[in-house]
């Protein structure tokens, strides 16, 4: 319920800025500003999903060979993917959705071709397994 209402107050607010032109105000920002704000929230990003991915802090992922090649191997291929959508998707606006689609369905051949289960695939890290998405009743 809270995070529908969110959605809702999110969704009134983005439309009373675009209702009184919020956005103009980003004009009197200086650029490195800017830059520097958004390159702040992709690092952030990016040392959550290693985070969340791995389950130890960034520092920890590449403290060891080990957990450097664990990292690597887990992210290496949504970086490959992020690069070439970088560079293809201004031009195709479909072209992320296909990517992503393709990205998928190697996943799944892969799993196919090797005779990984599922489970497996979970034990492995590779996967969320069902309780790892089920959160608590509060």
């Amino acid at each position: 319920v809270l995070s529908g209402l969110g959605m809702i107050g999110s969704g009134i607010l983005i439309g009373l800025a675009a209702t009184f032109r919020l956005a103009d105000l980003g004009s009197y920002l200086p650029f490195p500003v800017l830059c520097g704000f958004f390159s702040s929230i992709g690092v952030l990003l990016w040392t959550l999903s290693i985070t969340v991915d791995t389950g130890m802090p960034v520092g920890e992922s590449f403290s060891s060979l080990a957990n450097f090649q664990h990292t690597i191997l887990h992210h290496g291929p949504s970086f490959i993917a992020g690069c070439i959508m970088k560079f293809y998707g201004p031009s195709n606006p479909f072209f992320v959705l296909y990517c992503i689609g393709v990205l998928v369905a190697i996943c799944y051949c892969v799993l196919f071709i090797t005779g990984t289960s599922m489970d497996e695939a979970q034990q492995e890290g590779w996967f969320f397994s069902p309780s790892d998405l089920e959160s608590e009743p509060q």
